[in-house]
């Protein structure tokens, strides 16, 4: 990549993210954004000077945002726009853009964008309806490949917009889509592997507004070498839903959008920003209108010539994958813009967002394809410190990492070890504490450091995810390590047998303690592997002291109750603030705190409470681990949670990439810095090599010495 490239592909972002984000202009619809980043980085990447530069962005914007000036630095320009407000407006009202968070589905979601004295994106009635048709329980198949398929018909034959249909586990809160199609296609399938923990797939539609819609011939078959088995599926679970077959969501009548805050933009507010050393631009953030248009009016014959210009472009692509040089530059233009402009931790970031896109634009020219431009973007992520990123294909089409081999890794000190031996076959060779010494011909720590670079989160998350991804690969490469086994060295080579794991609770073993008495007044609850419930009440109230394991993710929000079960008077936290977005670059910008008010429950359990904690504990773990610290309900014993928290914000690009981000501001309770730090528990018990080659839970024996001694 040139130096005038690179000088082009930085201009055009920059104005891409002023002009998506912060110019409310009428022109400027949602639905054009990710074609014309696509259309943009191709026409701007070559022009051959910077004349040629302000020329192509000007042609480029002119449609979307006529009132945007691009110019040099050395030049003087007017500040006055003439908005051209025709003399029949009498009042005009002035829209402009809020923002808490960014929506970046286009509907009302827990992030919100609006723009003042214009209706919502999508109004909350137009929201797509997930709505379950069938399930079917999997127990006996797990690790087995499954295919669902099914014919569907919709009663509108020009309908051509796209219809959703999501697979969820029962240990999943919210369903996540799997496929996107136009509800024209006549048939659909889907393959997929059932994960190791899986008891049931639930199967569901998001029904779009005013769809009418019939599906037949739904099947689910296990695919068992060469034979295909059948399951019978349940379909009452239909009956407590809307009835799917000729279901219409009516639309709801327009509405202006309510403010999401007092602060807002005035006309002759706008961004003056250089874009690169030498050239600047200038966009108003308010702009006037009345009921049905923004001013000045755009020539529908230039409209209708970018949205042509766009559609042309993407129609010259047999696909919009990676493989092509502008669809990198403009999804790197789009992620960059995202998170430039929405992320709540650019101050704990070291390097500067600019530099973090010119890097990222160089190696997006290398990257040649997608599985390269996927490294790309979780290379530019990985500075950013946020467990919460993921980067991957939102369809699950292309896993190059699609399986594991059967074992389970950890940290003992500086040493990697065997945690956890998952295939009976190989404990002949193996054993739990053996020292591994490399990994794939690299040495152990040198492997894992390789691996971090990819991963984004606070130190202690990207370990523990590194090592939990450790030996990820495809279908056709082996495994290979160098152990110390017994004092020997040796060399294995293992075949990858599993499904490729991406999360896994820090204490997965092959020697996990299941819930219980521990002694006769002790008692030992893993929430991250049973509900709680109410009936358990009654089993808690007669131990001494209760060690609850959250080193992992909580079942389901049930375990929030605890918190309640433990407090004797009402209490405030304030863990989450939405960031209150007007300015760009995180800048001028406030946060609206959310204060939590937690009350206690009719019922109180007297006990001594103890809680385990590590790296795995993250998001909904580390609320309720922060509100236990806060309100001092117990003693945190472990290591550092991840560090992580923050409802996830969601992108989803061109290409079928997609991108998760933490969206919201997290703080500990009492005001102290949580991202990327995590909350640090009482006692700090880390596992060492003697631990594991005695298969024991070291954290868990120390909590129960706590909890005998009373301490």
């Amino acid at each position: 990549m040139s130096w005038r490239q690179q000088r082009n592909i930085m201009a055009f972002a920059k104005s891409y993210g002023y002009v998506r984000f912060f110019h409310p202009a009428d022109q400027a619809k949602q639905e054009y954004w990710s074609g014309f980043a696509i259309y943009g980085a191709k026409q701007i990447i070559d022009v051959p000077d910077d004349e040629t530069l302000l020329l192509k962005l000007r042609e480029l914007f002119s449609p979307i945002a006529p009132t945007a000036k691009f110019y040099t630095s050395a030049k003087k320009i007017k500040t006055e726009i003439d908005f051209k407000i025709p003399r029949d407006v009498a009042s005009p009202l002035t829209v402009s853009w809020q923002h808490k968070g960014f929506n970046l589905y286009g509907r009302d979601d827990f992030f919100k964008s609006i723009r003042l004295n214009r209706p919502p994106l999508l109004p909350e009635e137009k929201r797509p309806q997930p709505i379950l048709i069938a399930s079917a329980n999997v127990s006996a198949y797990q690790g087995k490949k499954y295919r669902l398929s099914m014919r569907i018909r919709n009663q509108n034959k020009s309908d051509d917009r796209e219809l959703s249909i999501f697979y969820r586990n029962a240990l999943e809160s919210r369903p996540s889509p799997e496929i996107h199609t136009n509800i024209s296609a006549q048939s659909l399938q889907l393959e997929r592997t059932i994960t190791s923990s899986q008891e049931e797939i639930a199967i569901g539609m998001q029904l779009l507004d005013g769809l009418n819609l019939d599906v037949k011939d739904l099947k689910l078959e296990i695919l068992d070498r060469n034979k295909r088995i059948p399951l019978e599926l349940n379909k009452d679970v239909a009956a407590e839903n809307k009835p799917l077959t000729n279901t219409i969501i009516l639309s709801a009548k327009d509405t202006l959008a309510a403010p999401l805050f007092s602060r807002k933009h005035h006309l002759g507010d706008y961004i003056d920003e250089e874009m690169v050393p030498g050239i600047r631009c200038m966009v108003p953030t308010a702009v006037p209108g009345d009921a049905t248009r923004t001013f000045p009016l755009v020539a529908e014959k230039d409209i209708f010539a970018f949205q042509a210009a766009i559609a042309q472009d993407k129609a010259h692509r047999s696909n919009q994958a990676g493989s092509f040089l502008e669809v990198r530059l403009g999804n790197l233009v789009i992620a960059w813009n995202v998170l430039r402009h929405s992320f709540p931790y650019w101050r704990d970031v070291e390097h500067h967002p600019d530099s973090l896109f010119n890097h990222s634009a160089k190696a997006a020219f290398k990257a040649m394809d997608s599985d390269g431009f996927i490294k790309v973007l979780k290379e530019m992520t990985t500075a950013l410190n946020d467990g919460h990123i993921m980067i991957d294909f939102f369809d699950g089409s292309h896993r190059p990492d699609s399986l594991s081999a059967p074992l389970l890794f950890a940290r003992a000190g500086e040493q990697v070890v065997i945690k956890g031996i998952l295939d009976d076959q190989l404990k002949s060779k193996i054993a739990n504490g053996d020292q591994v010494i490399e990994i794939n011909g690299l040495g152990a720590a040198q492997y894992i450091e390789n691996q971090k670079k990819l991963i984004s989160g606070s130190p202690q998350w990207k370990d523990m995810a590194a090592l939990t991804r450790l030996s990820n690969g495809d279908d056709k490469s082996e495994l290979q390590l160098k152990l110390n086994h017994h004092g020997e060295d040796t060399t294995i080579f293992l075949k990858r047998t599993r499904p490729a794991v991406q999360y896994r609770s820090g204490k997965s073993s092959d020697f996990e303690r299941k819930s219980g008495w521990v002694t006769s007044d002790i008692y030992y609850f893993d929430l991250t592997r049973r509900s709680f419930s109410k009936e358990m009440i009654d089993t808690l109230k007669q131990a001494k002291a209760v060690i609850f394991d959250m080193r992992g993710y909580p079942v389901d929000d049930q375990v929030f109750d605890i918190i309640n079960l433990l407090q004797t008077k009402k209490q405030k936290i304030h863990l989450f603030s939405f960031p209150e977005i007007l300015w760009p670059n995180m800048t001028n910008n406030r946060y609206d705190r959310a204060i939590a008010v937690s009350r206690p429950a009719d019922r109180h359990l007297s006990i001594k409470a103890y809680f385990l904690t590590d790296a795995s504990a993250q998001s909904a773990s580390e609320t309720f681990l922060a509100q236990i610290r806060y309100f001092k309900l117990g003693k945190l014993i472990g290591q550092p949670t991840s560090g992580t928290n923050g409802t996830i914000n969601v992108l989803l690009m061109q290409g079928k990439y997609r991108m998760t981000f933490s969206g919201l501001f997290t703080q500990n309770g009492d005001g102290s810095k949580h991202h990327a730090i995590g909350i640090v528990p009482d006692i700090q018990v880390e596992p060492t090599v003697a631990s594991y080659q005695q298969r024991e839970d070291n954290v868990l024996k120390v909590a129960i010495e706590e909890a005998k001694n009373g301490r």
